[in-house]
């Protein structure tokens, strides 16, 4: 099984998107203490909320990414970062060993895939490294390894929420069939449909 790692809430302008959600009462908290580029809502459970904000391509990894026949990820960032705000893109939970049988997966659904490490230190001085398997497809969910640290919160939010209950997902064939082939958990509700994504906490 597939956990929901977490769901990526695409905004406009960070600094907006966080005090949105620090007025529904969630306790939000930046990616970095310098110059961040996303914000965190993390739970007593279960996956985390990310709000990332100015997606875009660096020019050398566009470059990059079209001579080794990428051009279809170049191509849906650039149609991303013209979608509107909000939730844009489901990151499951596995481990190392998974990646193999995923990038099959995705092949088999004619999506290609890139393997990426990730890295960043917190706020709270914590070293937070995954390694990522990107579909060249935003629609399609993303897949990460899990974090050393444990992230979750000890209390609930000031709206009394400690967890995402359910994620709703109306995805195109390809990528329902992905979650469905990567058997995501319950909390996961797929349908088809015109890619939108509602979340609901409980």
């Amino acid at each position: 099984m597939a956990r929901i790692g977490h769901v990526i809430y695409k905004a406009d302008d960070l600094e907006q998107a966080v005090a949105e959600f620090r007025a529904e009462g969630f306790e939000v908290e930046y990616g970095k203490a310098k110059d961040p580029h996303n914000a965190l809502i993390y739970f007593s459970t279960g996956p985390y909320v990310e709000i990332i904000a100015g997606i875009h391509m660096p020019a050398v990894v566009r470059g990059a990414l079209a001579l080794t026949g990428h051009r279809r990820m170049v191509e849906d960032y650039d149609r991303l970062a013209q979608a509107p705000q909000g939730y844009s893109r489901i990151v499951f939970e596995v481990e190392r060993e998974k990646f193999t049988a995923l990038e099959h997966l995705c092949a088999v659904h004619d999506r290609s895939t890139v393997i990426s490490p990730v890295a960043r230190k917190d706020p709270h001085g914590r070293r937070l490294s995954c390694r990522c398997l990107v579909p060249d497809d935003w629609s399609v969910p993303m897949f990460v390894t899990p974090f050393a640290v444990d992230t979750h919160r000890a209390s609930a939010h000031p709206n009394g929420f400690t967890r995402i209950e359910e994620i709703r997902y109306a995805g195109s064939e390809t990528a329902v069939g992905i979650c469905l082939g990567a058997q995501a958990e319950e909390r996961l509700r797929c349908s088809i449909g015109d890619g939108t994504i509602e979340v609901s906490f409980a």
